[in-house]
């Protein structure tokens, strides 16, 4: 006769043990991890432009052109974008794919703005179409990123790592009796 806290109760796919936190990963898709990348690389780059107009303020206002109160905000509502967005990314808050979405266009919309109107500089824009093809790629990079079916079900919550053959030759104890791997396989 077994009692109940020695039992190994089975649940779809994934076992439990008494007194051990339930072992579920989910497994983060490559196209996540590159777009948290992208999210981290835009949110640095833009955290730097925060500090350092804060750091060179009485240069920048001297100089003339752009506000250095211009620089400091925009690199200061970036930053206060980015910091959300990766936290849901990597955390893969169910809410993700469609900021994932409307971040990127508000900031093609910005970038924009800013390059034609604000940045305006006295040789035009020779790289225009490298700035319209990044831009592009960026758009249809996070469009994919966001929607693809291992993003979706990442995103949901559905998708987990199997127990089986991604633990190490460990031993479990609840404080009454020892699992190893084999009794989590069987």
């Amino acid at each position: 006769m077994t009692d109940n806290s020695e039992v190994i109760s089975k649940t779809s796919h994934e076992k439990q043990i008494p007194g051990i936190q339930q072992l579920s990963i989910r497994k983060r898709p490559f196209s996540v991890t590159l777009l948290a990348v992208l999210v981290l690389i835009f949110l640095g780059f833009h955290l730097i432009r925060f500090v350092r107009a804060l750091q060179l303020w009485d240069v920048l206002v001297s100089l003339p052109g752009v506000p250095a109160l211009y620089l400091t905000l925009t690199g200061l509502i970036w930053t206060i974008i980015g910091i959300p967005l990766l936290w849901m990314i990597w955390r893969g808050h169910p809410k993700t794919p469609a900021t994932a979405l409307v971040v990127p266009v508000l900031f093609s919309i910005y970038f924009w703005i800013d390059r034609l109107l604000i940045a305006n500089t006295s040789s035009g824009l020779p790289n225009l179409p490298f700035l319209v093809a990044a831009n592009a790629l960026l758009l249809v990079f996070t469009l994919w990123a966001s929607i693809n079916p291992k993003s979706k079900r990442y995103f949901k919550g559905e998708q987990r790592a199997s127990i089986q053959g991604n633990l190490p030759d460990l031993q479990f104890s609840n404080g009454t009796k020892n699992y190893s791997k084999q009794d989590l396989e069987s």
